[in-house]
């Protein structure tokens, strides 16, 4: 191989270094119209509601905005503080951070600079001067171990997975906070419902049992009949089992209210109050575009995962060609 050949194939090398065999991501339009159609009086008309650039989205209301009570506040903060799903996404994103990292630092040569120093003492008889001496040795080096030129761009194309990767992983936390706050709290409202349900059988139950007191007395001065105090005997036993049900339902709701904080939970979190005092944001703002969905955590997921595919893609594409100068034969 001459010196002109040789040139060539290393300007040929560089430039083939900035390539990338992996197809061009293109996000794939949605089949849907971008404005809402008004019905009229003729026909349908444009809306002139506001775009997504010109409003707040609604991605931007927080969980504090959209549940406003103070003990359901403080559950959801326990939850995101203790809970074991969310632990595992988080050291989730650190194991795919590290992967990121390892895979980037293949695009760099490794470089390693060896070193030593020796110093011994030398008799009579070894120094060959009669005298004993004292000898000092220095040593240093300096090498790179193999690397890949990634003349087609594989080891960049892995990067951009390990990155995508990375990426989707975060936005899989996110979509898994955004889940426990939302099981939190249709979990406290469950609970607080089971407990009116709870007091409202209680007062049933009291209810009944005072009508078949009475009617029993009332049977024993002869004024009723024994089918009259069955029926009503029938009646407060029904409502002691119903009382029983959700009793157990009650504490099974707190059962599951407590796995999702991950803790034991004061008792003043879990004092009962009417279902109309928990303060929810009641609406949405009005005019809110479709592409607010595109924000999802479990959107950008999917879409991360799929960039990473197609990063994948042009890796595979890239393992076909010679990773190397020294594969190349002419």
């Amino acid at each position: 191989m001459n010196s002109k050949l040789l040139l060539s194939l290393c300007m040929v090398a560089t430039t083939l270094t900035a390539c990338s065999l992996a197809p061009t991501y293109v996000r794939p339009t949605a089949p849907v119209t971008t404005e809402w159609p008004v019905v009229s009086g003729i026909g349908t008309m444009p809306s002139t509601a506001p775009q997504s650039g010109e409003q707040s989205r609604t991605t931007d209301i927080g969980w504090r905005s959209m549940f406003r009570s103070p003990k359901l506040q403080s559950l959801i903060e326990e939850s995101l503080a203790n809970n074991r799903d969310l632990r595992i996404a988080t050291l989730n994103i650190e194991a795919a951070r590290n992967t990121y990292r390892i895979q980037r630092s293949d695009l760099l040569p490794s470089i390693n600079a060896p070193g030593s120093f020796t110093r011994q003492e030398l008799s009579k008889g070894q120094s060959g001067t009669g005298k004993t001496e004292i000898t000092s040795t220095y040593t240093a080096g300096i090498g790179t171990t193999a690397y890949e030129l990634d003349l087609f761009g594989r080891v960049r194309s892995l990067s951009n997975r390990a990155i995508n990767q990375y990426l989707a992983t975060e936005e899989g936390r996110k979509a898994a906070q955004t889940s426990l706050v939302a099981e939190v709290a249709n979990a406290y409202l469950a609970y607080l419902a089971d407990v009116e349900l709870l007091r409202l059988t209680e007062s049933t139950l009291k209810t009944r049992q005072d009508a078949s007191d009475l009617i029993k007395r009332s049977f024993d001065l002869g004024a009723k009949s024994r089918l009259d105090v069955a029926q009503s005997a029938t009646l407060a036993e029904s409502a002691r089992v119903n009382r029983a049900q959700y009793q157990r339902q009650v504490e099974q709701s707190k059962n599951a209210l407590t796995l999702l904080v991950g803790k034991e939970i004061d008792p003043m979190l879990l004092e009962p109050q009417p279902l109309a005092d928990v303060q929810v944001l009641d609406t949405l703002p009005v005019g809110i575009p479709s592409v607010v969905l595109l924000d999802r955590p479990d959107i950008r997921q999917a879409e991360y995962a799929l960039k990473a595919e197609n990063a994948n893609i042009g890796a595979a594409r890239a393992s076909l060609f010679p990773s190397s100068l020294s594969e190349l034969t002419f």
